[in-house]
């Protein structure tokens, strides 16, 4: 039982090596009907961890290690499982959430035993390792050179925090919760923490992903270059990793009644604007994090229109959306009387890639779109009615 593979057999569950595969497979002597003995091994070698403890590397190349409960509470939970739960078709599977329930019966939903059966199984390549119900870490997204303080929350009654982090991260080694962490590079990095308790198998706390230290803006601002008095358009910038706010800076000045504006998104990675006086300017982006900035811009020129009436324009919102689910507002000036309540319109929504993931018919100038469940990134929306076409970027993030 301690060492399955010296016998010819697997000692983790669909292992390379010594596992027989189950499927299509046609029980016979030659093959021990299918592995049911030779694949016992898995199950032997949970329980001798169980009962005995033991830690290593598994044939998924998974780190485990498990603090013993003895014969005698592994064979009570055994037993328990065979008697009440499992069944002529139970397999590992089945076996793994049985015995975890039999042993939250037994000893307590998060009692050393039960986490021993959990990182057991995980350790033979059956489900994951132990988790705490509602334990997570808090903390800041960003990590600088100043102090960043992170907190494992809902800690069980008498365990004990330890932390770990990526190398460009620093803290002091003490167990302790809450814990300060200082960044000593740059770059994408984690926060990780393990819950002990003694004579108890530990367990960790799933990673806080952060950006350590000088965020990075890439890329450029994205916006239409001209634009006419009045007019309306979206300007949005990437995500600035680590960045923890954003601000926008636009030209100055009126054509008639139309002056430069920002109608929504200031804060944001997206603003919405309407354009006014005539000449050249510029639409800037400030990223701010860590006690830095960076700037992104895009040069933008207002034409004469000669006909001082602005073309209709598509605004979206809110944009970044969180989900997908967005609002068109078709927005046209009272000189343009062409787009009504009663227009008929195709909705067409395509990925960066130019993909179509949604076309549909709508009537009227403020539609929403709900369902879709995009993906972070960026997306092109077109609004199409009669000899109107208008596009628009979106962001999801």
């Amino acid at each position: 039982m301690s060492n399955p593979k010296l016998f010819g057999q697997p000692n983790t569950y669909q292992s390379p090596t010594n596992w027989v595969n189950v499927n299509g497979c046609t029980p016979s002597s030659a093959n021990d009907n299918c592995g049911i003995h030779t694949n016992s091994g898995v199950g032997n070698y949970w329980f001798f961890l169980l009962s005995q403890g033991g830690s290593g590397i598994n044939d998924l190349n998974n780190s485990y290690n498990i603090a013993p409960v003895g014969i005698s509470n592994a064979s009570k939970i055994v037993y328990r499982m065979e008697k009440f739960y499992l069944t002529a078709s139970s397999g590992y599977l089945d076996a793994r959430n049985t015995s975890i329930t039999a042993s939250t019966y037994l000893f307590g939903a998060n009692s050393c035993e039960t986490i021993a059966v959990a990182n057991a199984w995980y350790a033979v390549g059956v489900g994951g390792p132990y988790q705490y119900t509602n334990v997570d870490i808090s903390g800041p997204s960003t990590v600088c050179t100043s102090d960043a303080l992170f907190t494992v929350n809902n800690v069980p009654i008498g365990c004990f925090v330890t932390w770990s982090c990526t190398a460009n991260i620093t803290f002091d080694h003490q167990p302790g919760n809450p814990k300060v962490f200082t960044a000593i590079g740059n770059g994408t990095g984690s926060v990780t923490a393990t819950i002990n308790l003694a004579n108890c198998s530990p367990v960790p706390v799933t990673a806080k992903a952060v950006w350590v230290g000088t965020h990075a803006f890439t890329g450029t601002v994205n916006g239409p270059t001209q634009l006419t008095p009045g007019s309306y358009a979206t300007y949005s910038v990437p995500l600035a990793q680590g960045a923890t706010s954003y601000n926008w800076s636009i030209p100055v000045g009126c054509y008639n009644t139309y002056c430069w504006r920002i109608v929504t998104g200031q804060g944001t990675r997206s603003i919405y604007v309407q354009a006014g006086a005539i000449g050249s300017g510029a639409i800037q982006c400030t990223a701010y994090g860590c006690g830095g900035t960076d700037s992104r811009y895009i040069p933008v020129t207002v034409l004469n229109p000669g006909d001082p009436c602005p073309p209709a324009t598509l605004m979206l919102s809110p944009n970044p959306s969180k989900d997908g689910n967005f609002e068109i507002d078709v927005i046209n000036p009272p000189c343009d009387p062409t787009l009504t309540m009663s227009t008929t319109a195709t909705v067409i929504v395509t990925n960066s890639m130019g993909t179509t993931l949604y076309s549909g018919k709508h009537t009227g100038k403020k539609i929403n779109i709900k369902g879709m469940k995009l993906k972070p990134g960026m997306y092109n929306v077109v609004y199409i009615s009669n000899n109107t076409k208008l596009d628009e970027t979106m962001i999801v993030e």
